[in-house]
């Protein structure tokens, strides 16, 4: 484990300080596992200090767990992350100092826990809540390979569409608007369409990362 995911180099001194044995039990065991190792193809040297050698694929692969169909998997962590390309532009911005403002619309427990963490993170938004369902949920199952599970999410009626053109209607030409991911449901390509043109006759700079018939 050390070797995999410690970036400082570290010998036999450190490990049995830190892992509160001795130096020939940190020995004998290594014999074990660079027998372990060379199954997977990679090996360990020690020159001053211990090094992992091998494909990096390889040493990748010892990280995570490789996903079984059909079984129960547990996994090692989870971790919530308020996604989507807006939100990540927002952070970007936010790092470089930029102000900026994230729009989107929300719905849910879950709209409720972007909210929340887009706050912890000190984005400035405005997330425009629907009544009903809840902000879609995607997962990302790490393994050998990666895998994804994107969810529907909530679909926007007249009133939350009209909500986002009156906010949108505060732009000027000072200001730069990017349109980033998946267009929610019900808001079709026509619609979409006119919220450019509603953009674009305020003079706002537009930057759309977006795929299909919206872009």
């Amino acid at each position: 484990i050390y070797l995999l995911f410690c970036s400082q180099q570290f010998n036999l001194s450190q490990l049995s300080k830190d892992l509160l044995v001795s130096r020939s039990t940190i020995k004998n065991d290594f014999d074990e596992i660079e027998t372990y190792l060379l199954e997977q193809g990679l090996t360990i040297t020690y020159d001053e200090c211990f090094q992992l050698n091998g494909d990096n694929k390889k040493r990748i692969a010892l990280m995570v767990n490789e996903l079984k169909n059909g079984e129960t998997n547990r996994s090692q962590a989870e971790k919530i992350y308020p996604g989507g390309k807006g939100f990540n532009v927002s952070r970007i911005l936010n790092e470089f100092g930029i102000a900026n403002k994230a729009i989107g619309l929300a719905a849910g427990f879950s709209g409720l826990e972007i909210d929340r963490l887009l706050n912890e993170k000190g984005i400035d938004h405005e997330l425009i809540f629907m009544a009903e369902g809840f902000s879609r949920i995607n997962i990302k199952l790490k393994g050998n390979e990666e895998t994804e599970i994107n969810g529907a999410g909530p679909k926007a009626d007249a009133m939350v569409i009209k909500r986002l053109k009156q906010i949108l209607d505060t732009m000027n030409e000072d200001d730069t608007a990017a349109l980033c991911g998946s267009l929610c449901q019900g808001i079709d390509s026509s619609t979409f369409a006119s919220i450019l043109s509603l953009l674009k006759s305020k003079g706002v700079r537009l930057i759309v990362d977006m795929s299909n018939e919206a872009l």
